[in-house]
């Protein structure tokens, strides 16, 4: 009788008996060996394909609806690492700072020597900084 060997992380499989294993479907991971299931992400995380393993967006981005991948926050939004929405209260733009759409992401830029800042939740210099 051959000894049984244990799914790897990302994978899982749920029935005795079996010759191979599973990857986790889009939205779920296995971060352990040997796992019997897969787990539903954790908010702010994405699995990229045939991977099945949790990796938190970075700063200045949020999940894609598929949890594939992350996408960029609104702009005036500078989110945190692992966000889970677009626009979340907690990461507007901080005043002496604007936060625009840079690439893949929302960027946190501090206003230009000789400027002061004058609103929160700004995008633009212009909207987040005077002189």
């Amino acid at each position: 009788m051959a000894r049984p060997v244990p799914c790897p992380p990302g994978t899982y499989q749920g029935s005795a008996g079996q010759t191979s294993c599973s990857t986790c479907a889009n939205g779920y991971y296995s971060s352990v060996k040997g796992s019997d299931a897969c787990d539903i992400l954790p908010s702010g995380h994405y699995s990229t394909a045939n991977k099945g393993v949790a990796i938190p967006c970075p700063k200045g981005t949020y999940p894609t609806a598929a949890k594939t991948g992350c996408q960029a926050c609104t702009a005036g939004y500078h989110c945190g690492i692992g966000e889970s929405t677009a626009s979340p209260a907690s990461s507007k733009c901080l005043i002496g700072y604007y936060c625009p759409v840079s690439g893949s992401a929302v960027v946190q830029i501090p206003c230009s020597a000789g400027k002061y800042g004058t609103a929160e939740g700004a995008s633009t210099e212009g909207a987040a900084c005077s002189n």
